[in-house]
């Protein structure tokens, strides 16, 4: 269990890492950094909306070594099978970019 500041809707919140991946609400648009490890997660494809800006809002203003983006939902074209697009290229080229 490791206990890290989190931006959540703006606000700084105390989180444990174990809880920031099980937890759906704290999983859109959502970042967490500890010890140079910088998460975004998005509800790209599922829940929410303005992903690719809070993507990038979030990679302009963090300077970590390590930078992660997750999401939950597919790209077509990146999967194996018939799944759907589901995502779009929005949070990915932001993801790369960043």
């Amino acid at each position: 269990m490791v206990i890290v500041l989190m931006t959540v809707n703006d606000r700084k919140v105390i989180c444990i890492v174990y809880v920031f991946f099980r937890t759906s609400n704290l999983g859109i648009n959502a970042s967490c950094n500890y010890k140079g490890l910088f998460f975004i997660q998005s509800g790209a494809g599922t829940r929410g909306s303005g992903h690719t800006n809070y993507i990038t809002q979030e990679l302009q203003q963090d300077n970590s070594i390590w930078r992660i983006c997750a999401w939950h939902k597919n790209q077509r074209e990146m999967q194996i099978g018939g799944k759907s697009s589901d995502v779009g290229w929005g949070p990915y080229e932001e993801c790369i970019g960043g």
